[in-house]
């Protein structure tokens, strides 16, 4: 979310979303309008298989997996929150 232009401009959703990766989105993209539009859309679509928090401290950057999660809930529903947490489960192979 913080290379939002680049990410338009150069299409790189298209580009990733061919190759053979699993991508992961930081909460923040989920929580900051416009961006949580086009989170929310791509999440739907079936385009982001991960959700990291880009934590790195309690203070000026604290972890915000709930808020994201949340507004996943409200936005898209259960099942995309269901999705998420199984792709980590394969990654973590839980």
């Amino acid at each position: 979310d913080r290379y939002i232009t680049a990410f338009r401009t150069y299409k790189l959703p298209e580009v990733l979303f061919e190759l053979d990766v699993l991508v992961q989105m930081n909460a923040s993209f989920f929580l900051k309008f416009p961006n949580s539009v086009q989170a929310i859309k791509l999440l739907k679509k079936g385009s982001i298989h991960l959700l990291g928090s880009d934590c790195h401290n309690n203070v000026s950057r604290p972890p915000n997996l709930d808020k994201a999660e949340s507004v996943i809930l409200e936005k898209a529903g259960r099942q995309y929150i269901n999705r998420l947490i199984e792709f980590e489960n394969l990654i973590l192979g839980e």
